[in-house]
């Protein structure tokens, strides 16, 4: 007997914070549910080689842009789509923009049994009535906003339900007009508490191997290296703070990016004459291993639909500091298990030179961080809520 096929959809070719998420819960599924067959359809699949479970096909997405002709792209992916024959397919969506009305309507013709679309941050207001000035005079008549009011209207009119990877998207789409009929479900998430812990005996030997004392305080961010993630705003925080304190401080650096962002940020780090205080490791698998060698997490992102880097840092017993975004204003309890500073660099800087220099008295921080995660985000606790989003009705 053929086995129903789960198809999960992410238009990317490099692995982040969302696309190991994705994986983990494939892996997962597949490995727990074994009676279906799951496929992994990428944009570039160099990057997911050796990451999936033997019983998880790995294929490549239509060579399709979203820049496309519409029925170019209608053809693509019901041809797509009739190969595979999937009862349900997942489309990962950042902003409402990863996959538009042609795949959705492409799954409806083809009258796929579920079709979901799973946000992991929310889309832009409609800047209701704003209307474009033609030739930056002539005043027009809306036209763009209610364009962009039907496209939402017809992305949720042909999902069978939408998940979201926080609260704070579920209630930024319950305010947009078009989402109210939608049944909306939130994804839980969670992490391996046992391999993200303090572990004096690693701390010391990874400090010891990256030149760092040990009575020293040390900043990590594990972000990707780019604009959103603003780790040119955390570099300027740690030469601010190096600046300021008497303490002894170092910065880790993990992850990668665009070049010339990367490129930009080393620049800094050189012209600040930080070089010797701060240790810039790139991507890394061993997350794990940095985070039991820091004493405090930065994440300054402009938008964060989630934080796994921050449950993570949590677990591992750090002391966190988020911007408000969507993902970390939920997660941390502002002064209990972490804290969240106002999206104002001259306000960061002070904040976080506070915490560096009475880094002793923040110790209930950082126990309530790891106390939050044991309750509320441990892998082996929210799998069975997993599993029910996912396979319901499949």
């Amino acid at each position: 007997m053929r086995k129903k096929t789960i198809l999960f959809c992410l238009r990317t070719d490099k692995i982040y914070g969302a696309e190991n998420k994705m994986m983990k819960i494939v892996n997962m599924l597949s490995q727990e549910i074994p009676g279906y067959r799951y496929v992994l359809a990428v944009a570039a699949n160099g990057a997911f080689v050796g990451r999936l479970n033997d019983n998880v096909e790995l294929i490549l997405l239509p060579s399709v842009s979203p820049q496309d002709n519409f029925f170019k792209k209608v053809f693509a992916y019901s041809y797509f789509l009739l190969k595979i024959r999937p009862k349900a397919v997942f489309f990962s969506q950042f902003k409402l923009s990863s996959f538009g009305i042609a795949e959705l309507l492409s799954a409806n013709l083809l009258m796929i049994k579920r079709i979901v679309q799973i946000l992991h941050s929310s889309p832009k207001p409609i800047e209701r009535y704003k209307s474009k000035k033609w030739f930056g005079i002539f005043p027009g008549m809306g036209l763009s906003w209610r364009l962009e009011k039907l496209n939402r209207f017809l992305l949720q009119f042909f999902s069978t339900c939408v998940i979201t990877v926080s609260s704070r998207i579920s209630r930024d789409l319950s305010s947009y007009e078009g989402w109210n009929y939608v049944r909306v479900r939130e994804l839980p998430y969670g992490i391996d508490v046992n391999r993200f812990k303090p572990d004096p005996l690693v701390r010391k030997a990874v400090r010891k191997r990256l030149s760092i004392p040990e009575n020293a305080i040390v900043l990590i961010s594990t972000s990707r290296i780019d604009a959103n993630k603003r780790v040119d705003w955390i570099v300027e925080v740690f030469k601010y703070v190096k600046d300021r304190t008497n303490s002894e401080v170092f910065l880790i650096l993990l992850g990668d990016g665009p070049e010339d962002y990367l490129r930009r940020i080393l620049t800094m780090i050189s012209n600040y004459k930080l070089s010797d205080f701060v240790r810039y490791i790139g991507y890394t698998e061993d997350v794990s291993l940095y985070l039991k060698a820091s004493d405090i997490f930065l994440l300054l992102s402009q938008k964060e639909g989630f934080g796994i880097g921050l449950l993570e840092a949590m677990a591992s017993g750090l002391l966190c500091i988020s911007t408000p975004t969507e993902g970390p204003s939920e997660i941390i309890e502002h002064n209990v298990s972490g804290v969240l500073v106002d999206d104002d660099l001259s306000k960061i800087k002070e904040r976080v030179l506070d915490i560096v220099e009475n880094y002793n008295d923040k110790t209930y921080i950082k126990e309530g961080a790891r106390s939050r995660i044991l309750s509320q985000y441990d892998w082996q606790k929210v799998k069975s809520k997993i599993k029910e989003i996912f396979m319901e009705k499949c």
